[in-house]
């Protein structure tokens, strides 16, 4: 049952990825698709004078009749904004040839969350299962508690299934080690012993899964040689059937949110970690239903506009990051590229634009500003958190210092650069003052700059708001990037890798944000011309002298 259902969830995935990886080269302006919004001039008017200013045929502009600057629902675009935009790059001929959508004024930010009672029937699921599996852990405790002369205790009480998990947890550790002190009491070769102990460990494999079992099998000491090499083998083969659990759940974890889906997934979680695993993991899953992370921003669901089926409940990967290159990630289904063009006026929009193309025929030239807040270093820092950020801020410091031609500006301490600090600004990148901009830039045109925190692109428009993507671009950036709600630090390039891809003149800002943005249908957007390369004639980074870790822009075309 559980290889059928294995296979079925591998199957799904194939069909979802079966569109030929594209081969990463320069974006060109025959490669993309502009959306405009057919109720606002100036949307039209902003997607016709980008064509003409960088050659973009005319034909490729696909107009939606949506509100104007209204942020969609998840009904209207799943039912009618994504289909339109499918069925007009298919009947122009462009699937194949669009690379990257550029959005312009007045298309919709955002896309709203999947309505809270379409996941009813998934929370009473997760929240039976979450009962039958606590009174299987009893059933298996009990057990234990028998084994060995062990008798259970005159008050016991059932365990329930609103009890922590820790108390679970620390009933479970109570019950095993008693156990097992149990058994080794026993005299040695003992039928009584071996009975108990088979059935000692099957209750370990129930509870705690393969992980546990492994855990257990290699702390035993055994000093006949022959018993010794047979246990190892057996622990061996046992890691490649954990890895294959482990491999089954990613595969399903692409799928749509379903009960099938969650039941398979329960299977494998179940064998790979045991009962008391698996009810960890109905507590997260049940947890995340109930915070509904299913909003987007516009642009990043853009990105999956050809993807049949995929879970809506926070983010998927984004399988054009250069972690993927060589890996099973090369047959993904294609994922567009996504840029906007927006700002708080059609006229710096336009600037946006003009400045980009001027800034790209000269080279960028000014200073580079990094606005650490002076953690230690830590290059094993978990994935998304505060120290890895903070070391990829110094590490962009400490690469341009050896290797670009720009000066670079290091602050290393707690306090942000303030009014005034930052003169002649080219390239910015620092954190951390929540929706709350310092103006402390004096920006060249054509400046790239981004700010870390957690509210930068909800709105790109209002007047007043200091949300900083707004006021960056206000105040003379051409191009940034940030959320449109709470994305969690992991939805950001890490800046070492962004700017330093960028510095190499070998790719355009998308595919920069691309190459580096860890992920797809979530929060994230890029403002900016698409096609902009500021060191495109003037590259400031020798990639050739990179370290080897750099192969995956070494070998952009």
């Amino acid at each position: 049952m559980m290889a059928r259902w294995i296979r079925n969830g591998i199957v799904a995935l194939v069909c979802m990825l079966g569109t030929p990886w594209m081969a990463w080269g320069e974006l060109k302006p025959e490669e993309i698709a502009i959306i405009a919004v057919a109720g606002s001039n100036e949307s039209k008017e902003l997607a016709h004078y980008y064509a003409e200013r960088r050659g973009v045929p005319a034909n490729q502009i696909c107009v939606l009749n949506v509100q104007p600057g209204k942020n969609l629902s998840r009904e209207q675009w799943e039912t009618e904004v994504r289909p339109y935009i499918r069925n007009w790059l298919m009947e122009k001929g462009l699937e194949e040839k669009v690379r990257c959508f550029l959005t312009v004024y007045d298309v919709p930010l955002k896309i709203g969350r999947v309505p809270a009672e379409k996941y009813e029937g998934l929370v009473a699921y997760l929240q039976a299962e979450k009962e039958r599996r606590i009174r299987q852990i009893d059933d298996v405790l009990r057990d234990v508690e028998q084994l060995a002369g062990g008798k259970l205790a005159d008050d016991r009480k059932p365990m329930s299934a609103d009890m922590e998990l820790k108390l679970i947890s620390r009933r479970m550790s109570d019950v095993f080690r008693a156990g097992r002190a149990r058994l080794v009491a026993l005299p040695q070769g003992a039928a009584e012993r071996k009975e108990a102990g088979d059935r000692y460990v099957a209750a370990i494999g129930r509870a705690g899964g393969l992980r546990h079992l492994i855990q257990f099998w290699s702390a035993e000491k055994i000093e006949d040689p022959v018993k010794e090499l047979e246990l190892t083998n057996h622990i061996e083969r046992a890691k490649g059937r954990y890895q294959g659990l482990l491999e089954g759940r990613r595969v399903l974890e692409f799928l749509p949110e379903s009960v099938e889906r969650l039941e398979q997934l329960l299977v494998l979680i179940e064998a790979s970690d045991g009962l008391l695993g698996s009810v960890v993991w109905i507590e997260d899953q049940l947890a995340q239903l109930k915070k509904n992370e299913t909003a987007s921003s516009f642009d990043s669901e853009l990105s999956l506009l050809f993807w049949p089926h995929y879970p809506l409940m926070r983010w998927v990967p984004n399988f054009l990051h250069h972690r993927y290159d060589g890996t099973a990630g090369q047959t993904a289904r294609f994922t567009f590229m996504v840029a906007r063009i927006e700002a708080p006026t059609l006229k710096r929009c336009k600037e946006i634009i003009d400045e980009s193309i001027e800034a790209e025929k000269r080279g960028l030239e000014g200073k580079v500003y990094i606005d650490a807040r002076g953690m230690k270093d830590n290059p094993k820092a978990q994935r998304g958190s505060y120290a890895e950020f903070d070391t990829s801020l110094r590490e962009w410091s400490q690469l341009w210092n050896k290797h670009a031609k720009l000066e670079v500006v290091l602050n290393n301490e707690p306090g942000l650069f303030q009014p005034g600090d930052c003169p002649d600004t080219a390239l910015y990148c620092g954190w951390y003052s929540l929706a709350k901009y310092i103006d402390a830039f004096t920006f060249v045109p054509g400046a790239v700059a981004y700010h870390l925190a957690s509210s930068e692109a909800t709105t790109l428009r209002n007047p007043g708001s200091q949300v900083w993507c707004k006021r960056l671009l206000e105040d003379g950036a051409a191009a940034t990037l940030g959320p449109v709600f709470e994305p969690y630090l992991i939805a950001f390039p890490l800046p070492h890798e962004f700017f330093t891809a960028l510095g190499t003149g070998k790719l355009t800002l998308v595919e920069c944000y691309y190459r580096t943005k860890p992920l797809a249908s979530w929060a994230m957007t890029l403002v900016g011309d698409p096609l902009y390369n500021p060191f495109r004639n003037k590259p400031v980074i020798d990639v050739d002298k990179l370290p080897p870790n750099w192969q995956w822009i070494r070998t952009a075309p």
